[in-house]
């Protein structure tokens, strides 16, 4: 047992949600420290290898499933990402959630491109979600949206977000954390935010860790996010610096009563 499943009680208390783009293996030591020090029940990572997820696991007593969206190898020469395989979304749990949802909106289940070296990667995209066993059952979703060159929205991000949309859809209520890569106040983030709830604070102004980002010089940008549909309430949220090239995320997440 790695650790206790909240009760129905807890969960109308809340559940404590991390999300987190850890860059690869470069932060791995202060991404532990912060698990360790904030508890939360849900950690939804982006940007992680399949191959560090063992390591997580044991290190944080948890739980974990991953989501391969691309694999760099030799050939990618990526810059500070390791030829370490596949690389993709994570969640991590205290013990095994009671589904474990999957549903790619570019590619396709089973075929990870080669990463070609760019910041414009080929990556595929996908979500990956969990529902919490008991009742009610949470759902929680993550994602690691298309990436464009300097924040500018792009027809591809304006697609994918349509495809994107279509398969949380399927979903009659939920969470979803990550990083979108397209800044708060662009086009791309006010169409996810006209669907559901932006619960970064309004005094945030971003959501980029500028002492650890390679691109030093980058502006501030609000591009990882926890949004809600109406059935869940995100509480106390925050973002804490000194992490990974991305603040961290962290909320308290609750049922509001208004199921569908």
């Amino acid at each position: 047992m790695h650790g206790s499943t909240p009760s129905p009680e807890r969960r109308n208390s809340g559940v404590r949600l991390l999300s987190l783009n850890i860059d690869g293996d470069n932060h791995l030591d202060a991404v532990v420290e912060l698990i360790e020090r904030e508890s939360p029940e849900v950690v939804c990572l982006q940007e992680c290898f399949a191959s560090d997820l063992p390591e997580l696991e044991r290190r944080t007593k948890r739980v974990g499933v991953h989501q391969p969206l691309v694999r760099f190898t030799a050939e990618s020469r990526a810059p500070r990402m390791a030829p370490k395989g596949d690389c993709g979304l994570a969640i991590l749990t205290p013990e095994p959630p009671g589904n474990v949802l999957r549903a790619h909106y570019v590619g396709r289940s089973g075929v990870q491109p080669v990463h070609n070296g760019r910041m414009e990667s080929n990556a595929n995209r996908a979500i990956l979600g969990i529902e919490l066993r008991g009742e009610p059952a949470f759902r929680i979703i993550t994602t690691h949206f298309t990436w464009t060159p300097g924040g500018r929205p792009t027809a591809a991000q304006h697609r994918d977000l349509d495809r994107l949309m279509r398969v949380l859809g399927s979903f009659p209520e939920y969470v979803l954390c990550g990083d979108f890569n397209a800044p708060r106040g662009g086009p791309v983030f006010a169409r996810l935010a006209a669907r559901l709830r932006d619960n970064i604070p309004v005094d945030v102004n971003t959501t980029i860790d500028h002492e650890l980002h390679v691109r030093g010089n980058m502006p501030p940008y609000v591009v990882d996010g926890i949004f809600t549909t109406p059935e869940y309430i995100a509480s106390d949220v925050r973002v804490v610096s000194g992490v990974s090239d991305h603040c961290a995320v962290l909320a308290r997440i609750s049922s509001s009563g208004q199921r569908r």
